[in-house]
């Protein structure tokens, strides 16, 4: 390559206006013994403050160098039970896709409110306990509390220990207090801005974000927890949605459209919440003509519905419950 079209620096070769060294010595020890900024630093030296931070830009000594990260601390009690994980995470509500699914950025939903996402994961068996709901004051966190505790139960768990972050509902309620103390589970509490602590529950509400923003026209991501149970407003899982399509896959053609839309509806609502489902419909292409889109509109096709294989049928009788058969 030619000297001549290599790069060479702006800088002049000679600054006789520049600082004399020593006096940017004296600047750069003032800012190693204090910490403070140019401002501060030319009340000290006399000297302007824009001076003082391009003498500080220049000996790269402008910035306070980073602190270190810590070591990730990973652990894993050694029984399902042993220690729970429960936190909450705000949703904001919609009355129809927002720009991310139509590309219309001018009209948007304000006002509509927010959802809650309460959940609760063992830290062994990564089992899920998940429900959205209308609020996360110490009455919806006391009455969610009792139903996984009753879940966790049901398959056989014995909860020892639970852990939440210093948010007033976990930390300030008597009624929340009582039933850990009657249940005999000790509750423990995270470090004041430490989330890292309770990361299984946070890491838990970032997977179920990425998974709800997925296009409507993809495959949801295959899922990274050993087993996820969820209630009624919680993602269908995609197993299940897979058993009730088999099924109705092994029926002999020349059912009525409504089973056709059925397995649709399944196979759209898998990773999805019922706000995510609904509008969900309204944007895939196969439901454009569809009746079931104006049924779901209506309420009379939910999220519930599509879990356990039913769908309104479609027809004269608009409004009975269209079992998929067995």
């Amino acid at each position: 390559t030619l000297s001549c079209l290599q790069d060479r620096s702006s800088r002049p070769q000679r600054s006789p206006r520049e600082l004399a060294a020593a006096e940017q010595e004296r600047i750069c020890e003032v800012r190693h013994h204090t910490g403070w900024g140019p401002r501060l630093i030319a009340g000290v030296v006399g000297r302007p403050h824009s001076t003082v931070h391009r003498t500080l830009q220049r000996r790269g000594c402008s910035r306070r160098p980073r602190e270190p990260r810590e070591e990730v601390v990973r652990y894993e009690w050694p029984c399902p039970g042993d220690l729970l994980h429960m936190d909450t995470k705000r949703y904001a509500r919609f009355e129809r896709p927002g720009h991310a699914v139509t590309g219309d950025r001018s009209v948007v939903s304000r006002g509509v409110g927010w959802e809650y996402s309460h959940s609760i994961v063992d830290d062994h068996s990564r089992l899920v306990y998940a429900e959205i709901l209308d609020s996360q004051d110490a009455k919806a966190v006391v009455a969610f509390t009792r139903r996984a505790l009753a879940f966790f139960e049901a398959n056989g768990i014995t909860v020892r220990r639970l852990m939440t972050d210093n948010a007033w509902a976990y930390t300030k309620s008597k009624q929340l207090r009582k039933l850990l103390r009657k249940r005999k589970i000790t509750h423990k509490r995270t470090r004041p801005r430490r989330p890292q602590t309770n990361g299984k529950a946070e890491r838990f509400i970032i997977e179920s974000i990425e998974d709800g923003a997925a296009p409507v026209a993809t495959k949801p991501k295959p899922a990274v927890k050993p087993k996820t149970t969820a209630k009624a407003a919680a993602p269908v899982t995609e197993a299940a949605a897979e058993e009730v399509t088999e099924e109705a896959a092994e029926e002999p053609a020349g059912e009525t459209v409504v089973e056709d839309q059925m397995v649709m509806a399944i196979e759209l609502a898998v990773g999805k919440t019922e706000a995510q489902f609904k509008s969900a419909i309204s944007v895939d292409e196969r439901f454009a003509q569809s009746q079931l889109l104006s049924l779901a509109k209506a309420g009379m096709v939910t999220l519930s519905l599509v879990k356990e294989g039913k769908l309104v049928q479609v027809g004269e009788g608009a409004k009975a419950v269209y079992q998929l058969p067995e």
